[in-house]
C-alpha cells in the first residue's frame, strides 16, 4: 500500500503538470521564448498576451519534471533538426524519451548488479538468506516505470505532431506506434496470465465493514482486547486487515525447464507482472493498461488539437470516463485506494471541467485559476495522508525508544558495569516473554479448536478411569483407589532404543 500511495502521488503530480496545458495554449516560458526569437529576427511581436491562466501554466511548468521533461535536444542542435517550432514545444520528444529509457535501463542495470554481486556479498556478510529479487522478476518494475513515463512521452509526441515539421511529425508518428507496442503486448500478457496462472482469494467478505467486524470478533476471542492499549493495537490491525479486499496467489505448475522472458513471457506470471495487477481486484486487472492508454490519448490531444474548446472538452470527457470507472467498477484491491481513487478522479474531473468552462466562455479566468489551484491540492490529500501518518508513527516510536533508553540510564546510573548488564538482560528477557505471550494470543480460532480437540481424548480417558474406581493424582498414605498416572505421562508401552525393545519405564514426577 505504501508503494501504491507513492505512485498515486506521482500520478497526481503528473496530472497537475499537464492541467495548465489543457486547451491547447502554450505555457508562459514558451511564449517568452517566441518573443525573444521574434525580436532576434526583427519581427514585430503581435502575439496577444493572455494573462488568464498564467498561474495554471506556471504550476504546470514547475512540475514538468515529473513527466520526465528534463531537457530539450532543440537547445543543443537546432540547426541539425531544422525545425524552429521544435524549440518552442512545451515538451520535447527526444529529450523526454531519452530520460524515460534511461530510467528503465537504470532499473535493469541495478537489478543485474544486485543479483550478480551485491546480493551474494550481503548474504555472506550478514549470514542471512536475503531475497534475490527484491523488485520482483524482470520486467516487473521496468513495466511500472514505463507506465509512469507513458504520459510524459505521449505529451511530447502530441506536441511533436503539432509542430508541423515533416521530420519531427514523422518521428512523432513512429514513436507513437512504438509506444503502443508494449502497451498492447502487456494487455495480451495480462489476459493470458489471468486465465490459469494466478487466482484471486477474497479476504473474509466483500464489504469493508464486514471484514472489520469479523477480525474484531476474532481479536476478542483470542484475548487481544483486554486492555486499552491492546484494544487500540487490535483496532489498527483489524482496519489493516479489512482494507485488503483480497490477494492474488500463484496458480501455475513449474515444469522445471528454465526459460527466458522472450521464450515464454507469462512463465512465473505473478513475479513478472505482479507490479501492474496485484493492486487491483479481478474485475479491474486491466486498470494499469487503461491508465497508460488514457495518458497516451490525452498527451496526443494536448499537442495536436489547436481549438481550446475541443481540446478541453475531449480531455474532460476522458476524465469523466475515468471517474465512472473509479465509482462504478472500483478496481483497486485496497479499500483505502478505492476511496482515494474516487476522491482523486472527482477532483480531476472538477478541475478539467472548470478549465473547459473557461475555454467555452462559461467561467472567468479567476474562477478557473482558483478551481485549478484548489483541486490540484485536494488531489494530493488521500495519498499523502497515509504517508504522513507513517512518518508520525515512526517519529513516535523513535521518541518512545529514546525515552525508554533514557529511563533505563537514569534507573541504572549508580550500578556497576556487570550489574547494569544483568539488568539489561533481565529486561530483554521480560520483553521476549511479553512478545511470546502476544504471539500466543494471535493463535487463530482453528488452532484453538485443534488444541481443544486434542484435549478431548485425555478428558475422556480420565472420565473412564474415574468410572473404573481409579483416582488421578499421586498416591497418598490415606489409602483409596489405586493410582493411575494421567494420560499425558503414561507414554507408549514399549520404546525402541538402539535396535532393542524395552518396556517403557517412564514414571510420573513425584508429588
Amino acid at each position: 500500500a505504501g508503494a501504491a500511495n507513492i505512485f498515486n502521488i506521482v500520478g497526481q503530480g503528473q496530472f497537475v503538470a499537464i492541467a495548465g496545458k489543457i486547451g491547447g495554449a502554450s505555457n508562459a516560458a514558451a511564449r517568452r521564448r517566441r518573443r525573444l526569437e521574434k525580436r532576434r529576427q526583427g519581427i514585430e511581436d503581435d502575439e496577444e498576451e493572455d494573462e488568464g491562466l498564467l498561474g495554471a501554466s506556471a504550476l504546470s511548468d514547475g512540475l514538468a519534471w515529473l513527466n520526465f521533461h528534463w531537457f530539450s535536444l532543440a537547445d543543443y542542435g537546432q540547426s541539425f533538426f531544422n525545425c524552429a517550432p521544435m524549440e518552442f514545444a512545451t515538451a520535447e520528444m527526444y529529450g523526454t524519451t531519452i530520460i524515460v529509457v534511461a530510467a528503465i535501463t537504470s532499473i535493469s542495470i541495478g537489478r543485474i548488479i544486485y543479483e550478480l554481486w551485491l546480493h551474494p556479498m550481503l548474504c555472506k556478510c550478514t549470514g542471512k538468506e536475503l531475497p534475490a529479487q527484491p523488485l520482483g522478476e524482470f520486467p516487473s518494475y521496468e513495466l511500472k516505470t514505463f507506465a509512469t513515463g507513458t504520459l510524459g512521452i505521449a505529451e511530447s509526441i502530441g506536441f511533436a505532431l503539432g509542430t508541423g515539421c515533416r521530420s519531427y511529425v514523422g518521428a512523432g508518428i513512429f514513436f507513437a506506434v512504438v509506444l503502443c507496442i508494449p502497451i498492447l503486448g502487456l494487455l495480451k500478457w495480462l489476459r493470458d496470465g489471468m486465465r490459469d496462472r494466478v487466482v484471486y482469494e477474497v479476504n473474509d467478505d466483500s464489504y469493508f465493514h464486514n471484514r472489520f467486524f469479523i477480525a474484531w470478533d476474532r481479536a476478542k476471542r483470542q484475548g487481544r482486547r483486554k486492555t486499552t492499549f491492546s484494544a487500540i493495537v487490535a483496532f489498527a490491525a483489524c482496519v489493516n486487515h479489512a482494507r485488503e479486499r483480497g490477494s492474488w496467489e500463484p496458480n501455475e505448475v513449474d515444469d522445471g525447464v528454465p526459460k527466458s522472458f522472450w521464450e515464454e513471457p507469462v512463465k512465473g506470471f505473478h513475479g513478472k507482472f505482479g507490479s501492474v495487477f496485484e493492486d487491483y481486484v479481478t474485475i479491474g486487472w486491466w486498470f494499469s493498461v487503461w491508465s497508460m492508454l488514457r495518458g497516451l490519448t490525452i498527451g496526443i490531444i494536448l499537442g495536436t488539437v489547436a481549438s481550446g474548446n475541443v481540446n478541453s472538452g475531449l480531455i474532460a470527457g476522458i476524465y469523466a470516463l475515468d471517474w465512472l470507472i473509479e465509482v462504478v467498477i472500483q478496481p483497486h484491491n485496497d479499500a483505502y485506494n478505492v476511496f482515494s481513487g474516487i476522491w482523486s478522479s472527482t477532483a480531476r474531473l472538477i478541475q478539467v471541467s472548470f478549465l473547459a468552462a473557461y475555454f467555452n466562455g462559461a467561467a472567468s479566468a479567476s474562477v478557473a485559476e482558483f478551481a485549478n489551484l484548489i483541486m490540484s491540492f485536494l488531489g494530493f490529500l488521500p495519498s499523502m495522508s497515509p504517508i504522513i501518518l507513517q512518518i508520525l508513527s515512526a517519529i513516535t516510536a523513535a521518541i518512545a525508544s529514546f525515552a525508554a533508553c533514557l529511563g533505563f540510564a537514569q534507573e541504572t546510573s549508580g550500578m556497576e558495569g556487570m550489574d547494569m548488564y544483568d539488568e539489561s538482560v533481565a529486561r530483554a528477557d521480560e520483553a521476549q516473554q511479553a512478545a511470546i505471550g502476544a504471539l500466543a494470543g494471535n493463535m487463530t480460532s482453528m488452532q484453538m479448536q485443534a488444541a481443544r480437540s486434542m484435549q478431548q481424548p485425555g478428558q475422556a480417558q480420565r472420565g473412564y478411569v474415574s468410572a473404573q474406581g481409579f483416582r488421578s493424582g499421586p498416591p497418598s498414605s490415606a489409602g483409596g483407589p489405586p493410582y493411575l498416572p494421567p494420560p499425558g505421562q503414561m507414554g507408549p508401552p514399549m520404546q525402541q532404543m538402539g535396535g532393542s525393545m524395552r518396556p517403557n519405564m517412564q514414571m510420573p514426577p513425584p508429588p
